[in-house]
Order: C-alpha cells, then structure tokens, then sequence
C-alpha cells in the first residue's frame, strides 16, 4: 500500500530545485515510514523550455529518466528504504506547481524548511568519504543568469588568483556531469561557484562552500550555515584566498 502521493517535474525547473524537490520527498518517506507513489511529469512546456542551461548558456537536452529511481541514482542519493512507484505521465506541470503540490505535507513542508535552515541537512549522497582532499574546485555561471551569472572581467581576475597558489590545483566541476562532480568533489577541499545546483551538492557532500549569488535569502541562508556567500564577488575572492594561504599541501 503507498500512503504518500508526491509529484516530480522531470523538464521543469532547475537542476538545484529537483535536487531539492528529491532530498525533500525521500526525507518524507523515512520520516513518516511510508512507501510513495511519484506524479513523474515528463513534458517540458514547449520544445525548448525543459533543456538545462551549463554554465555558458548553451542548451542540453532535457532530462529522459523512465522513472524516479533513476533520478535517485542521477544525483546520487541513498536507496531509500521504502517503495516508489512511479506514475509517468506524459504532460506537462510548472515547478512552482509541483512544490506547492508537495507543501501540502506538513512533514514535506518540515523538511523543505529544514533543509534551508542554520541545520540544514540534504538526504545522503553516495560517494568515498576516505578519498584524499588534493583540488579546490569550481563552478561559475557565465550565461547572463540574474543575480549569480559572472563576466569575463570577474573570471579573468579568479585566475590572476590561481595563478598566486601555483602548490595548489584547481578544478572547473563539469556541466551535468553528476558522476564526475561528485568525485571532483570529494577530493576537494572546498569549492567556489554561483550558487545553483552545485553548491547544493557541495553542502550535501560537506565540503567547504563559496558561493555568490546577489539574493539576500540565499546569503543569509549559507552563511548561517556556516560557509560563506556574499553579491560581492570580490568579497568572495578574498575569502579564497584566505582558505588558500591556510592550506597546508
């Protein structure tokens, strides 16, 4: 018997917020012990309005999972221990729509809460947690995205800052690449990046975050947290550096 119903837009909404919509959704299910039946919307709103973005704004393809498990081992989240059914339905529904679908359990809505709070905890993500730390990485939007998108100038001034920590390697994360990402960052002592769906997976690895976004929520969320955010992308620099000059390697 599935007691909990929750809905999932397979080509709608960022990468970040399905990783959210799906740590949320398995929190739920141990939570309250309970096998689930997931509404997988399959349609993007038109040809093109489903596709990812990377980090220059140039289009994927949109998302082709057959059914949420396989979005469990995309983001590489653990089995949970309860079933999942998945009900595909081949239409079309807006994020903002799904969320709000999912906020009417009051447990959902507890751990959506949760997750953004001082904390905050994501459901566990697979990886080796005895890898060596050997790579700072990162990830910078430079596709005109409002309020976390960088440009040239302030990339060109990140590697002027590199180029002072010749002893230490830093790593460019890959785009969509969850496999690869998540091993990046487990060998890394911290990552620097716009916010978006990679800093949310840094923190659900704990590794140590940088992140710049101009959005006062999400400043005050990492930040409370304990990592460090700030619209200021200087600011964010010379945090780097400080980490950096720290580093013993």
């Amino acid at each position: 018997m599935y007691g909990l119903t929750f809905e999932f837009p397979l080509n709608d909404g960022g990468l970040g917020d399905k990783f959210i919509i799906t740590s949320n959704i398995l929190s739920t299910m141990e939570q309250l012990k309970a096998d689930s039946i997931i509404n997988f919307y399959t349609k993007s709103k038109d040809e093109s309005f489903g596709d990812e973005i990377d980090s220059f704004g140039k289009k994927r393809n949109g998302l082709k999972f057959k059914n949420f498990y396989e979005v469990i081992d995309f983001f590489h989240y653990k089995k949970p221990s309860y079933k999942i059914h998945t009900n595909v339905i081949n239409e079309h529904k807006d994020c903002e729509d799904v969320i709000d679908f999912n906020l009417k359990n009051k447990s959902y809505e507890q751990n959506n809460t949760y997750i953004y709070s001082k904390l905050g905890k994501y459901w566990p993500i697979n990886y080796d947690k005895t890898i060596k730390k050997t790579i700072i990485s990162f990830m910078f939007y430079m596709n005109g995205e409002a309020n976390k998108s960088i440009n040239v100038k302030m990339f060109e001034e990140f590697e002027q800052l590199t180029l002072q920590f010749p002893n230490l390697k830093f790593v460019r994360l890959e785009d969509l690449n969850f496999v690869k990402n998540v091993e990046f960052l487990s060998q890394s002592h911290l990552l620097i990046a716009s916010e978006g769906m990679w800093t949310h997976l840094s923190r659900a690895m704990n590794v140590d975050t940088i992140a710049f976004t101009d959005l006062k929520e999400f400043i005050f969320e990492f930040n409370e947290q304990g990592y460090f955010c700030s619209e200021n992308f200087e600011e964010c620099l010379n945090k780097l550096k400080e980490k950096c000059i720290d580093f013993k390697i």
